[in-house]
């Protein structure tokens, strides 16, 4: 399994797919992608079922380091991304060889930009809703990221980088 090194989470980043029906009686709503055609896009791109969870980036991008390489596509606003340097393209599957860096700043357009990997984003069964992988920022369900709800910038920010397992 490859992984995903958060070095600089942005503003807000979580791991979404398309969220979950038939909780609501429980308190737990559907959760899931703010912009489910461009998820859905993104996944078609590498590969990748409709649902698969990815990473939703709100306004501001972060830093991804993978050490193994990966398959990927950035879907949804326009957050100026770039792979060591050279400018990524949104809408498009690009191979990210082993130990390159992509980065993403801020939103050019819209407030959501999606990073889908090639298999998908792992999340801790342990911590899982069931069906479904999104996090619920509200009730903290669904951590995913090596404990973490989420992989923030704002309160509670991440210090160091975290690793998020993507299924090769």
């Amino acid at each position: 399994m490859s992984q995903i090194q958060v070095q600089a989470p942005g503003l807000l980043t979580t791991v979404q797919d398309l969220g979950r029906e038939g909780f609501g009686l429980m308190g737990v709503s559907a959760s899931g992608a703010a912009d489910p055609i461009a998820l859905r896009l993104g996944n078609r791109l590498v590969g990748n079922a409709d649902g698969t969870a990815g990473l939703e980036m709100t306004l501001l991008g972060g830093t991804f380091l993978l050490p193994q390489g990966a398959v990927v596509a950035l879907a949804g606003s326009d957050f100026t991304a770039n792979l060591d340097g050279v400018p990524v393209e949104l809408w498009t599957s690009v191979k990210i060889s082993p130990g390159q860096k992509l980065s993403l700043g801020h939103t050019r357009s819209g407030s959501r930009c999606y990073l889908c990997v090639q298999g998908g984003v792992a999340v801790d069964p342990s911590k899982a809703i069931p069906q479904a992988k999104s996090m619920e920022e509200y009730a903290k369900l669904n951590p995913g990221m090596s404990g973490a709800a989420t992989v923030s910038g704002g309160k509670g920010a991440a210090k160091k980088a975290a690793a998020i397992d993507a299924k090769k």
